[in-house]
C-alpha cells in the first residue's frame, strides 16, 4: 500500500505540473487572439484564406504559431504562396495596427497580399522582438525608414519591390541593424541616389543581399559594401552600374554567390578575385569583360574552380578557346553558359568528364569540329544542351545510348544529317528539340 500511496502522490505531482506548464502552451493569449481578429476584420479575405481563425485557440489557426512555453503568439505568416494561381488568394484591405498586442512576435511576413495602398506602417517598428520582417510587395511605399532601427534585433529584412525611390539615407538607416543577417531590397526604386559612404560598417553579420533590379547608375558608388567581408551572397543584377569590375570585390573572402548580371562593367576581372576561394556561382552576363576566355579563367579563384556551380558568361565578348587545363578541373559545374561570344577551336571531350552538369549552353559560338560520344560520357545528370549556330558536326556510334536523359535539346546549324540520330530517340522526356539546319532529310521517327 505504501507503494502505490508513493506512486500516486508522484503521479498528482507530474500531472499538476503538466496543467501549470504545459497545458497554457496549447492556448492563446485572449489579447492576442482578439488582435488577430481585429486584423481579420479589417481585411478582405475573398478565397477564405483565413477561414481557420475561430474558435478559441489562435495558436492552431493557419499561419499563426506560437510559445510553447508561454503561450504567446511568436510568429505569423500571411504570404500569399499562390500568387501564380488563376484564383486571387491575395489578402485585401488595411494592416491593422491591433497587431502592436502581438509584443512577443518575432517572425512577420504579410509579402504578395493585396493590402491598401501607402506607406508601410510605421507602427511595425515597435514589434520590437522582430528577427523577421518580410514584405514583399507593389502596393506599399516608404518616405521614411525612421521606424526600422527600433528593430534591433532584426537578422531577416525583405521589403523587395516596396517604393523607396524617395529614401535617401537608406544605407545609413540599414548600417543602424548589427544583427541583420539577409537583406533584401531588389526593385525598390533606389535609382539616381547618392550613396554616402559609411565611415565604419555595422553590418558585421550580413551574409546575403539582394539590390538587384534597382537601376542605380553608372555613378553609384558602393565602396560600403566590399567593406561588409560576412558576405557570402551578392545580387546586383541589372543596375546600370558600369566603369571597371571594383578591385573591393576582393575583400569578401566569404563570398560563395556573385550575381552581376545585366550591368555594364567593362574589362577582366580584377587579380584580387584570387581571394574568393569560396566562390561556387559567378553570373556576369551581359557585362563586356571583352577579353580571352583563358585569361578571364586565370582571374578566377585557383582554389575555387573545383568548388565552382554555376558559371554563366552570356553574352560577354569573350574570345579564344576551350582549354581542357582549366575546364577539366570545375569537376563541381552543374551550369555552364558561354552563349553569344565569339569562342572558337574545337570543344575537348574533357568537358565529358563533368558528371555534375545538368545545364550547359555553348550556342551562337563558333566552335568548329566534331562531338563525338566522348563529350558526354560522364553526363549523366544534363538536361539542357544548347550547341546551336556553331559549324559543329555531330557524330556517334551507332549504337550509342546517351547517359543522360535530355528535357531540352538545341542543335539549330549542326550538321546531324542525313538520317535522324538514333541516339535521340531514347531521350523520352525531351520537351523542347530543335533541329532545324541540322542536314536531317531523312523520314524522323513517330
Amino acid at each position: 500500500m505504501a507503494k502505490a500511496g508513493r506512486f500516486s502522490n508522484v503521479h498528482a505531482v507530474h500531472l499538476l505540473w503538466h496543467l501549470l506548464f504545459i497545458a497554457p502552451s496549447l492556448c492563446c493569449i485572449p489579447r492576442e487572439r482578439a488582435a488577430l481578429l481585429s486584423f481579420k476584420a479589417g481585411v478582405v479575405d475573398r478565397q477564405n484564406v483565413l477561414s481557420s481563425w475561430q474558435g478559441q485557440d489562435c495558436c492552431g489557426w493557419k499561419g499563426v504559431a506560437c510559445s510553447n512555453r508561454t503561450g504567446h503568439v511568436v510568429k505569423l505568416d500571411l504570404r500569399n504562396t499562390d500568387i501564380d494561381s488563376p484564383v486571387d488568394m491575395s489578402l485585401y484591405g488595411e494592416i491593422s495596427p491591433s497587431l502592436l498586442a502581438l509584443r512577443h512576435i518575432n517572425y512577420l511576413d504579410l509579402s504578395m497580399n493585396s493590402f491598401n495602398s501607402g506607406p508601410i506602417p510605421k507602427f511595425i517598428g515597435s514589434l520590437e522582438k522582430l528577427s523577421y520582417f518580410y514584405y514583399i510587395t507593389h502596393r506599399m511605399y516608404s518616405v521614411d525608414l525612421s521606424w526600422l532601427p527600433r528593430l534591433a534585433s532584426l537578422r531577416y529584412l525583405d521589403m523587395s519591390f516596396v517604393d523607396l525611390s524617395a529614401v535617401v539615407d537608406w544605407v545609413q538607416v540599414v548600417n543602424m541593424l548589427p544583427s541583420l543577417q539577409v537583406l533584401g531590397l531588389s526593385s525598390c526604386g533606389l535609382y539616381n541616389k547618392t550613396i554616402a559612404s559609411i565611415p565604419r560598417s555595422n553590418l558585421t553579420a550580413l551574409m546575403n543581399i539582394d539590390l538587384g533590379f534597382n537601376l542605380f547608375g553608372g555613378a553609384t558608388k558602393l565602396d560600403w559594401l566590399w567593406n561588409i567581408v560576412s558576405l557570402k551572397y551578392v545580387n546586383l543584377e541589372e543596375n546600370l552600374l558600369s566603369g571597371p569590375f571594383p578591385d573591393g570585390l576582393g575583400n569578401l573572402t566569404s563570398l560563395e554567390a556573385l550575381y552581376l548580371t545585366d550591368n555594364i562593367f567593362v574589362g577582366l576581372l580584377p587579380g584580387t578575385l584570387k581571394n574568393l576561394c569560396n566562390l561556387r556561382m559567378l553570373d556576369l552576363t551581359f557585362n563586356q569583360v571583352n577579353g580571352d576566355i583563358t585569361e578571364l579563367m586565370q582571374r578566377l579563384p585557383r582554389c575555387a574552380w573545383n568548388k565552382l556551380e554555376m558559371l554563366v558568361l552570356d553574352s560577354t565578348n569573350l574570345h579564344g578557346n576551350l582549354s581542357k587545363n582549366w575546364l577539366e578541373d570545375m569537376t563541381s559545374l552543374n551550369m555552364l553558359v558561354l552563349h553569344n561570344n565569339t569562342l572558337n577551336g574545337s570543344i575537348p571531350p574533357s568537358i565529358g568528364k563533368l558528371e555534375k552538369l545538368v545545364y550547359l549552353d555553348l550556342s551562337y559560338n563558333s566552335f568548329s569540329g566534331v562531338i563525338t560520344d566522348d563529350h558526354f560520357a560522364r553526363l549523366t545528370r544534363l538536361e539542357i544542351l544548347i550547341l546551336s549556330r556553331n559549324p559543329l558536326t555531330i557524330t556517334v556510334d551507332p549504337t550509342w545510348v546517351p547517359p543522360f536523359r535530355l528535357e531540352l535539346a538545341d542543335f539549330g546549324s549542326c550538321k546531324l544529317g542525313p538520317h535522324f540520330p538514333a541516339w535521340l530517340q531514347s531521350q523520352s522526356t525531351i520537351s523542347t528539340l530543335d533541329l532545324s539546319d541540322t542536314g536531317i532529310s531523312g523520314p524522323v521517327p513517330s
